[in-house]
């Protein structure tokens, strides 16, 4: 990504879904954005890609700037807080990780990425949703 003196104030950016050559883009944004989502190596990404609903990345430049992670409720998933939501709610739709590179923060459209949440809801199910 260009130096941030000549990065847009809003970046004009893509959504769309990942690939696989995408996955060293996404650990390295998942790696600034530990703490507040959980590490992902490279075969976690994988297997998102594999039990996602919902799996998209935003690229500006053809630069990949953030990622959104959806999981249904018969996912797959290990994870703390989905088995947290797994326990209570029998059918659900669970928004597990939204990342931001560290440059593109406050400057991606952030709604053009997640606003594909709603892709999320089948059936009327219900979408939870966790920001931190």
């Amino acid at each position: 990504m260009p130096p941030a003196s000549r990065v847009p104030r809003v970046l004009n950016s893509r959504c769309g879904p990942p690939g696989t050559p995408d996955g060293p883009g996404i650990v390295s944004i998942n790696r600034q954005g530990v703490p507040g989502v959980s590490a992902l190596s490279l075969s976690d990404v994988d297997r998102f890609l594999r039990v996602s609903v919902c799996f998209r990345v935003s690229k500006h430049a053809g630069v990949l700037v953030a990622y959104m992670v959806g999981l249904c409720s018969d996912a797959d998933c290990a994870g703390e807080e989905f088995l947290w939501f797994k326990s209570r709610f029998p059918d659900f739709d669970d928004v597990d990780q939204v990342a931001v590179a560290r440059e593109a923060r406050g400057r991606v459209r952030l709604p053009r990425c997640t606003r594909t949440s709603r892709d999320l809801r089948r059936g009327g199910r219900q979408v939870c949703l966790r920001w931190r």
